[in-house]
């Protein structure tokens, strides 16, 4: 979800010059995935432990991965702005049910205390390693479209590997 997150700190300038996108909307071909995860994180939260953790981290990577490739076919700064919005919220789908499915997994204190520490250094990771990698890959579309693509694969992985759980809260 970061790598995607932080891909177009490096593409901005080709990004812009293919989508004719002026100085003053390029903030948004930046700023549209942190909107997108500020305003649904803890809802996602809500509804992973809802609805399920396994369903939501499922849907949100696919999502995640759907949206990161329609943003690579984006033709305009408006198609790419949503996409990356979409992006931003798929994000905070697969965010706060991960965190949800660390803590079901291990139980005890020192399970989670170190599961959460791994969980940490791959978020961190993401962030780092997100920038090199798409800089690595000479045209923007084709980094969005490898990143789309490797959420999906996670998406596959996660539907036959991971159990569900969920806690919903009196009343619902």
């Amino acid at each position: 979800a970061l790598m995607a997150f932080t891909a177009p700190m490096v593409t901005l300038p080709e990004t812009a010059a293919d989508l004719h996108t002026s100085l003053s909307a390029q903030a948004w071909l930046l700023n549209g995935t942190p909107l997108g995860l500020a305003a649904l994180l803890l809802v996602a939260g809500s509804l992973a432990d809802d609805y399920g953790r396994r369903r939501l981290f499922v849907s949100g990577t696919l999502a995640l991965g759907v949206t990161t490739v329609l943003g690579a076919f984006a033709s305009t700064t408006w198609l790419f702005t949503l996409a990356r919005i979409a992006q931003g919220a798929a994000s905070a789908a697969l965010l706060a049910s991960s965190l949800g499915l660390l803590v079901h997994a291990f139980p005890t204190p020192a399970g989670r205390l170190r599961a959460t520490g791994v969980w940490g250094a791959f978020v961190s990771g993401g962030i780092a390693v997100g920038p090199v990698l798409v800089g690595a890959i000479p045209d923007w579309r084709v980094a969005h479209g490898v990143l789309g693509a490797a959420a999906l694969v996670v998406a596959g992985l996660g539907a036959r590997a991971l159990s569900e759980s969920r806690s919903p809260r009196a009343g619902r």
